[in-house]
């Protein structure tokens, strides 16, 4: 890694519940920053991945234009 860089993943997830914890994670520890889009899951996939510790973040993704 380059000395000031920083690095964010994207996870794109729908209906991942069961498996969203393990994957955010288990990033490596080099990762800043971890984004989980809800892609309209009908389960809390966006809850678990708040939960899973600081730096995560779940936004919901929206198909509706202006």
């Amino acid at each position: 890694m380059r000395a000031g860089s920083r690095v964010v993943v994207v996870v794109p997830a729908k209906n991942e519940r069961a498996r969203i914890a393990r994957v955010v994670t288990t990033l490596p520890s080099w990762v800043d920053r971890v984004i989980v889009i809800d892609d309209a899951s009908t389960d809390d996939t966006a809850a678990q991945a708040r939960a899973c510790g600081p730096c995560r973040e779940a936004h919901r993704w929206s198909t509706t234009t202006a």
